[in-house]
């Protein structure tokens, strides 16, 4: 739920700023999540979450490309009767001793007028995942007089059916529809104070990392009207020099055979490859190539850089995962998974027609998700 708080920030249309995105933290003392669900018709008692964790990427120019992540701790649920917080925790509803979080991924942003935003993302609870849909509302951004650091106020609201997830005790009596509203802040990350400190010990110092093509891809997602047309690119290298330890000594860069294109929609190749679209036999290539790099948590990182396509370059900011823990980066033959995931629009690099109608009804955004293996 809290990372749909951090998404709906990151929709917003906001105040004219920097050419990229920023990085925030949630606020977890300016947090709440609070839930209402109906007692047999006579009373809505609520709760709420005390411990929330988060991080969102705001891009006030571009809303479609932010993103958020939040984790809640169910551990922490607080209702003011002890029997009731007991009785919650229980296998009964959030069985906190086998799923102790809960967890919100974004997935889209879509503004709906000016500070209001539909955020839609993945919740998972009690290990089952499903969409969900929030409607936020951005309050303020500015200086935060507490902290004097950059902050993000919002105000989010949604219902979900515990059902979903698989929470059913008491159900009519006790509604299966449980109304959540969310009031958040999230301070900026300052770059400087997220460069790491060279803490992590007895970790390898060889930086260079080589990538498994036959474990890696780089898939895309576009909608035409109301349909998801999926495709990949077959022929893609790089070169990866990554160091956990001094991360501002890290650079990645990538080459994408814009011919190697693959899609749901064979007869539909040839027209992506040609001039009004990838162009692919005047511009081969497309290309990524990173510029600095932020650290969240040991796993999780943001990434910016410069992607061209068809010779036009535009700065973007990419979010992206380990699989595995720290001891993974102790074996002498290391081997991980990097996961990630960025939106762009094909008009900012004159890849066919802005306008739907002019593209078959083919929308301007493109989902981007790659997976790479790589092996020092």
């Amino acid at each position: 739920m809290k990372k749909l708080i951090s998404i709906i920030i990151t929709a917003f249309s906001l105040l004219n700023s920097a050419n990229a995105a920023d990085n925030y933290k949630i606020d977890s003392n300016h947090t709440s999540i609070v839930w209402f669900a109906s007692h047999f018709g006579f009373s809505s008692p609520s709760g709420k979450f005390s411990q929330v964790e988060g991080n969102l990427t705001l891009d006030e120019q571009n809303p479609y490309q932010s993103k958020v992540e939040v984790i809640i701790k169910t551990d922490s649920i607080i209702t003011g009767v002890d029997k009731l917080d007991e009785h919650l925790k229980s296998d009964s509803f959030f069985n906190v001793a086998k799923f102790p979080t809960a967890k919100f991924v974004s997935t889209k942003i879509t503004q709906t007028a000016r500070n209001i935003a539909k955020v839609d993302g993945n919740l998972t609870l009690l290990g089952v995942t499903k969409p969900v849909s929030l409607n936020a509302r951005l309050n303020k951004i500015g200086t935060s007089a507490v902290n004097q650091k950059k902050t993000a106020g919002f105000s989010l609201v949604g219902t979900i059916k515990r059902s979903d997830f698989g929470m059913n005790f008491g159900i009519p009596g006790i509604s299966d529809e449980v109304k959540i509203n969310i009031e958040s802040e999230a301070n900026i990350i300052e770059e400087s104070a997220t460069e790491s400190k060279n803490t992590e010990k007895n970790l390898p110092t060889n930086n260079s990392w080589k990538i498994d093509d036959k474990k890696s891809k780089i898939e895309f997602k576009a909608t035409q009207d109301s349909s998801n047309v999926l495709g990949s690119f077959k022929k893609f290298s790089g070169k990866i020099n990554f160091d956990i330890v001094q991360i501002n000594n890290s650079k990645v860069e990538f080459e994408v055979d814009t011919s190697s294109i693959d899609t749901s929609f064979a007869e539909a190749i040839e027209t992506i490859k040609s001039t009004a679209w990838l162009a692919s036999a005047q511009f081969p290539k497309a290309t990524f190539s990173s510029t600095s790099f932020i650290k969240l948590t040991f796993k999780d990182y943001i990434m910016s850089g410069n992607l061209t396509i068809k010779g036009k370059t535009i700065p973007i900011k990419i979010n992206f995962s380990f699989d595995g823990n720290e001891n993974d980066y102790r074996n002498s033959d290391l081997s991980v998974t990097a996961r990630g995931s960025f939106v762009i629009k094909r008009s900012d690099f004159m890849v066919g027609e802005k306008d739907p109608s002019k593209t078959n009804g083919i929308k301007d955004e493109v989902a981007i998700n790659f997976v790479i293996h790589a092996t020092k």
